[in-house]
């Protein structure tokens, strides 16, 4: 079974395309790709960048922050 990370869920139902997530963000769309299928661990600044964009908590769609790890 795969597992969907919560930044994908969080997008889908936020209804924000990868393209439109990187033109808010001003990070790459391959790079969002790679951090939403678990591939790269995104720095903090980025993780911020991503909620705010979502207008969610950082925690919500990268829970592993909430345990104060990076």
């Amino acid at each position: 079974m795969t597992k969907i990370s919560a930044m994908r869920v969080k997008r889908f139902f936020a209804q924000v395309s990868l393209d439109r997530l990187s033109r808010l963000t001003k990070i790459e769309k391959s790079r969002l790709s790679r951090i939403e299928n678990g591939w790269i661990v995104p720095a903090e600044r980025e993780r911020r960048k991503i909620a705010h964009a979502l207008r969610v908590e950082v925690e919500e769609i990268f829970p592993e922050t909430a345990n104060g790890r990076s």
